[in-house]
């Protein structure tokens, strides 16, 4: 045989080579994270729904002890202008009537 006929020969039996051992191991790698993924447990901190609403309720308690937010709520701004247009003309801007809560979206 010619030398470049087994040079050839030699360099597509490592590419093949090499081409099959990233192979093997792009399934060993996928295999071992479904292995993984459906044997291990998630660790999942569930928070009760009621635990965050009375976390909740108990940060807003504490904004009306805050000066800033005192300041800010006492400051009798207008409302501006872009907003004044959207509200129709029909609609009080006060409380709602009584014994109806406002609609929330």
């Amino acid at each position: 045989m010619d030398s470049l006929v087994i040079a050839a020969m030699s360099q597509t039996f490592m590419a093949g080579l090499v081409g099959g051992g990233v192979a093997i191991l792009v399934v060993v790698w996928f295999a071992l994270r479904y292995w993984i993924a459906t044997t291990h447990d998630p660790n999942i901190k569930e928070i009760p729904t009621p635990t965050i609403d009375r976390m909740n309720q108990e940060a807003l308690e504490h904004m009306d002890l805050d000066p800033e937010v005192q300041a800010a709520l006492a400051d009798s701004e207008p409302a501006p202008d872009d907003l004044l247009e959207i509200v129709p003309k029909g609609e009080s801007t006060s409380a709602a009537p009584e014994g109806k809560a406002p609609k929330s979206s």
